[in-house]
């Protein structure tokens, strides 16, 4: 039951994160320090998110993001619905892992600060108008095809980012134009990983975080 942990990274930025996870928590963290070209593990798939980490506490269905906006930080608390994936019989090795294909289809629920700002900035120009399009206000709702491939060789219930839910470890996950793959996996059993409750930063939900006003707005 001891926690694991596992590199990913950027396809485009090179960046890595780590996954530490045991039966029941998980911690996804963008790496501090990259790896030299040329590093031992080769190169790594992910993508950064602009957070510090994604906690999951899958027995008390409980996600935190750590997220620095407007130079403070927030911790995003969110109850965690089982995800509806569809399992699939097609497989492919990864590593030394047999992995099983499952997907879903799911509304992007991520915050766009680009968007939220630009819609700032449109409505102020706008705001001697005595019109509105309710549907041109009305944000429009972002659908993502996710994939995912897990193992059940390593039977936690942990990915990265926010993805999870599947009777396995998932080690290969593409979201729309994201794709993240696993390119390590540390088995330590033996070693007592300490996997922290983000308690550091104002606790919102992503409800609050999207109806904030905007620094344009701030007194």
């Amino acid at each position: 039951d001891q926690p694991r942990s596992r590199g990913l990274g950027d396809v485009y930025k090179r960046q890595t994160y780590t996954l530490t996870f045991n039966r029941s928590e998980s911690s996804f963290k963008e790496n501090v320090s990259l790896e030299a070209p040329g590093g031992a593990s080769g190169r790594s798939w992910g993508r950064s998110n602009g957070q510090g980490s994604i906690y999951k506490n899958v027995q008390d269905r409980k996600m935190i993001e750590d997220v620095e906006q407007f130079s403070k930080r927030f911790l995003v608390t969110e109850e965690m619905e089982q995800p509806k994936w569809e399992l699939g019989t097609e497989t492919k090795k990864i590593g030394q892992y047999t992995c099983y294909k499952a997907t879903m289809t799911k509304e992007d629920t991520s915050i766009d600060w680009g968007s939220m700002f630009g819609r700032g900035r449109n409505n102020t120009a706008k705001k001697d108008s005595t019109k509105t399009d309710a549907k041109e206000s009305a944000p429009k709702k972002r659908i993502l095809s996710i994939t995912a491939w897990y193992t059940p060789q390593v039977p936690v219930s942990a990915g990265p980012d926010t993805y999870w839910g599947l009777p396995g470890l998932i080690l290969e996950l593409s979201a729309g134009r994201t794709t993240m793959l696993c390119t390590e996996i540390t088995i330590n059993p033996d070693d007592a990983i300490a996997i922290k409750t983000p308690t550091k930063g104002k606790k919102v939900n992503s409800c609050l975080l999207y109806t904030s006003p905007s620094p344009r707005d701030r007194g």
